[in-house]
């Protein structure tokens, strides 16, 4: 349960067999693998010379299936599907995955341009339902060869009702009210084309707003019911390419991720090819490997022609990548490990003491036996069926194990539920610290492990800095 110990290897390999070689490489627990550039060889950053479009459209449409997961999609981009080879080499072969991952952003575009377009729709209705108030014809409004008829808004701050129908009182003008709030009066207004200027003047001076509502059909409440109905449609749209996507996810997601694996290692192994130190005819690479798999490693050379395998030593202040080696109840709490940082090579990995107190402090979080029950049935059955998110079910599985065990201690079952329903005395029995909610002792025992607890946490780091 440590930093793994690592060893580097030079490879030296034939063209022909280049790529043959570092797939097969690529296969086994190794920690990097880098072309070779010797001392006095100045290193270039290259991009690669290759786009593989299939491996966008591959990742692309990965991103959108783990969109649909919530929290779930973050923990399954950290994790890794475990296969057989050869399911892993018959997927690899499969031609229609691409086309797939296609139909699924083809299906997410949709989606897009539906909400973005309902979106759109709802501003409008919020715009025609500023007048609603107003039963007539939306045709009716506008300019016309003899008239002009408008329909629009004042603000009464700027300038009263009263004060507005005084300006206009003198011109041969027709004006209806047709609604009023504290701030706001809407009229209708309608006069002949010979005072059109004289009108229009009396309109800006009082800050009268028209509403713009030119090219709509048809009264306010028939266009605000049509294009409720438009919104309508489009959810209806909205659903069936959300029922799409997850019909696809549901069938195509592993064999997706996996395609997507061996794509990514297919577009690493190229641009190795294309960026690493060469002869004419054999190239070099090195890579950091485990101390126990390297003579699986350098078995390789028996059954690849034209290869070699063998031990080199870093070069002078090369440090090794970190490659974390822990036993299966550690190993979920790697990811807690990383969130922070992982240690140096020759640090101690913190993992196994995080798996302790992470665990235990989370249970103390929640205290509720209850919970902890349920944490760790939903846990185990995500566990046994989701592979790609296993780790992380088992770090929520050990979570609830110990809310379990310290709601037990402190009688907490989903809250103090016991206690209303008159079984507060055999939870009691059960509890051996106490009901810190109804009991004083058993509060002040919460207080004393809580402080136990943290004080030993902080002096065990403090110890443990000191030992590394």
């Amino acid at each position: 349960m440590a930093v793994a110990k690592l060893q580097k290897l030079l490879v030296a390999v034939h063209k022909s067999n280049e790529k043959s070689l570092l797939s097969d490489i690529k296969r086994h627990t190794i920690a990097e693998l880098n072309p070779y550039i010797p001392e006095g060889e100045q290193a270039k950053n290259r991009e690669s010379i290759y786009k593989n479009q299939d491996l966008s459209d591959i990742k692309k449409s990965l991103e959108i299936l783990n969109s649909y997961k919530g929290i779930f999609g973050l923990v399954a981009v950290m994790s890794k599907i475990a296969v057989k080879r050869s399911e892993f080499m018959e997927i690899s072969k499969k031609t229609d995955l691409v086309g797939i991952a296609n139909d699924i952003i083809r299906h997410d575009l949709n989606r897009d341009a539906s909400l973005l377009k309902i979106k759109s729709i709802r501003t409008e209705i919020n715009h025609l339902s500023v007048w609603k108030d107003y039963k007539g014809n939306l045709e009716d409004i506008g300019d016309f060869p003899l008239y002009t008829v408008l329909l629009g808004k004042l603000n009464k701050k700027n300038c009263s009702k009263e004060e507005f129908i005084e300006k206009l009182k003198d011109l041969e003008i027709s004006i209806s009210e047709i609604s009023s709030n504290q701030d706001t009066t809407y009229f209708l207004i309608a006069f002949h084309k010979s005072i059109k200027d004289k009108v229009e003047e009396i309109l800006t001076s009082s800050s009268f707003e028209e509403g713009e509502l030119k090219g709509y059909q048809s009264t306010i409440e028939e266009n605000i019911l049509l294009r409720r109905q438009m919104i309508d449609n489009l959810n209806e749209k909205d659903e069936a390419e959300k029922k799409s996507i997850r019909i696809l996810m549901e069938k195509y997601e592993k064999d997706l991720t996996i395609y997507g694996e061996y794509l990514t290692a297919e577009e690493q192994v190229r641009e190795a090819l294309s960026g690493a130190f060469r002869t004419d005819t054999v190239s070099f690479y090195t890579l950091w490997v485990k101390d126990k798999d390297v003579e699986k490693v350098k078995a390789l050379q028996n059954t690849h022609l034209f290869s070699r395998i063998m031990d080199i030593e870093p070069e002078e202040g090369e440090m090794p990548p970190i490659l974390l080696e822990n036993n299966a109840y550690v190993k979920p709490f790697e990811m807690v490990t990383t969130l922070y940082g992982v240690p140096r090579y020759f640090e101690l990995d913190p993992t196994p003491f995080i798996s302790v107190f992470f665990a235990l402090f989370f249970g103390l979080c929640i205290t509720d036996a209850a919970y902890g029950i349920l944490l760790m049935a939903i846990s185990a059955f995500a566990a046994y069926k989701y592979k790609n998110i296993r780790s992380f079910m088992i770090l929520m599985f050990f979570g609830g194990f110990w809310a379990m065990v310290m709601g037990a201690l402190f009688s907490g079952w989903l809250g103090d539920l016991p206690s209303y329903i008159g079984m507060g005395g055999f939870f009691g029995r059960i509890a051996l610290l106490g009901d810190p909610v109804n009991t004083n002792e058993g509060a002040m025992n919460f207080f004393r492990l809580s402080l136990l607890l943290g004080v030993i946490h902080i002096f065990f780091g403090l110890f443990i800095k000191l030992f590394a």
